[in-house]
């Protein structure tokens, strides 16, 4: 995905999220989610083309997620952009279409316009 051109819309997430692989169980922050995957920042990512379970919930959701991904792409620290966390990004392996739905209707609502138009 790194210099891949994305086709899916993403947005900011920052919720807690548990990581699993198999060799590795631990938590870190999402930065972003689309339909197809989400960024986890952390200082311990996964290998490129491992296969991780993801577990985390949606703000305003009282479902928790649990999807399968496979990691694409690593970034790791840059002391000169402090504000460009390390991490990885995961593609979602054939998700269930509720959970497809669920982040579907979250992307909506995170990009919907902040302003109501003009009353008469």
């Amino acid at each position: 995905m790194g210099s891949e051109q994305r086709e899916a819309i993403r947005v900011p997430l920052d919720v807690e999220i548990d990581i699993q692989s198999d060799s590795t169980f631990y938590a870190g922050f999402t930065g972003n989610i689309s339909q197809g995957g989400l960024f986890v920042a952390t200082h311990t990512p996964s290998k490129i083309g491992e296969r991780v379970t993801v577990k985390f919930k949606l703000p305003n959701s009282a479902q928790e997620l649990e999807l399968v991904g496979v990691v694409r792409w690593l970034r790791e620290h840059n002391p000169l952009q402090p504000d460009m966390y390390p991490g990885m990004g995961v593609q979602f392996v054939d998700p269930s279409p509720e959970a497809v739905k669920i982040i579907e209707e979250f992307i909506r609502r995170v990009r919907e316009p902040m302003f109501m138009p003009e009353e008469d």
